[in-house]
């Protein structure tokens, strides 16, 4: 499996570039990979419940918390769909919280394979 979305779409991560930010250490990557797949999921349960409450204060920070995680790893996609989620809920928008949610959640699973795939069993 490749962390490739299609033949001409980006990459779901970019592992030379979070490499480099760890210096070349892919001991750390794989780490901070783990720590992802074991903190991410109730991250994303504690978003759902806060797009459920209409709770704009805490999509604003499960989504910053998402973003910043996705972020080590150079996942643009998943960045940008929390970014996007992040401002709206920070102007106490959250007309577009369950579709943003539900697109972060498809962002955050391609993530998880991707890490899965190559960052720890690479490592």
């Amino acid at each position: 499996m490749s962390n490739q979305r299609s033949s001409n779409a980006a990459p779901v991560l970019d592992k030379e570039a979070a490499l480099l930010r760890m210096g070349g250490d892919e001991e750390i990557l794989a780490m901070l990979g783990e720590a992802f797949l074991e903190d991410v999921p109730q991250l994303m349960d504690d978003l759902q419940k806060a797009v459920s409450d209409d709770d704009a204060k805490q999509v604003h920070y499960n989504a910053h918390k998402v973003k910043g995680l996705a972020a080590n790893f150079d996942a643009r996609a998943t960045c940008e769909v929390a970014a996007e989620l992040e401002q709206t809920a920070k102007r106490g928008d959250t007309s577009q919280a369950a579709r943003l949610a539900d697109q972060l959640k498809s962002e955050v699973e391609q993530l998880q394979a991707a890490i899965r795939q190559d960052v720890i069993q690479h490592s």
